[in-house]
């Protein structure tokens, strides 16, 4: 029997089953820090301020500013603690930073809906996992907001704030797998961030780095979906 001579493909991409997506700069447009979120509330005096602020709630940085954040993303403190614990860090009122916090969200990304709804179509599951927290998980699952996303479309919507642990966590990662039963090696995964991307890829996953350098990456989303043969 003749031997086929169809050149075959290097390192053919495994059949996709679940395709997970981080949400802020994903699918969501945010502000840039928490200067830009202070300006876009109309509160400029307090952009240098909030820089700093992000300065000393970035992961690693051992201010309580940076526990609080930690705390409120894992679900460890309710909306109304977090603004009154963070206005009295911070030295700042309470409706300010309830203010500065909602101005992170800003917009579903033009194209990110009727993505997800295309992906409803295809035999493939869809989730989110996001380190997020739950006064911006209820703005975007609200219809009335401008950063809304039908959270139906959502096989798995998981929030750190739900999880109670956040990425680059590998437990996090390990929830997905656990929850969904589906391998790593079939899961694809979609982040901003070198770091979360570099844990999913620890765990087994598919995963793709999605450019910040860009008005919208959800193009670029697509093209990789449809060469990963999702769509």
């Amino acid at each position: 029997m003749a031997l086929d001579s169809t050149p075959q493909p290097q390192n053919p991409k495994p059949e996709i089953d679940l395709v997970m997506f981080d949400l802020g700069r994903v699918l969501l447009r945010i502000a840039d820090d928490w200067d830009h979120a202070a300006l876009l509330a109309n509160l400029p005096e307090l952009a240098g301020l909030t820089g700093d602020l992000s300065t000393k709630a970035a992961r690693g940085s051992h201010h309580p500013l940076a526990e609080l954040f930690d705390h409120f993303e894992t679900g460890k403190v309710t909306v109304v603690e977090f603004f009154a614990t963070a206005a009295k860090l911070a030295d700042v009122k309470v409706d300010e930073v309830r203010r500065v916090t909602e101005a992170v969200l800003i917009e579903a990304f033009p194209g990110a809906i009727a993505l997800l709804d295309r992906l409803s179509l295809e035999p493939v599951k869809v989730g989110c996992l996001s380190n997020t927290n739950a006064h911006h998980w209820q703005m975007f699952t609200s219809r009335e907001h401008a950063a809304y996303l039908p959270i139906e479309l959502f096989d798995y919507p998981l929030g750190s704030q739900i999880v109670g642990l956040a990425k680059p966590d590998p437990a996090i990662y390990q929830y997905v797998e656990d929850g969904t039963e589906i391998p790593p090696a079939n899961i694809l995964f979609f982040d901003d961030l070198q770091e979360n991307i570099d844990a999913a890829l620890a765990r087994g996953w598919q995963a793709e780095l999605v450019s910040r350098d860009t008005d919208n990456p959800i193009p670029a989303v697509i093209a990789k979906l449809e060469a990963y043969g999702v769509l």
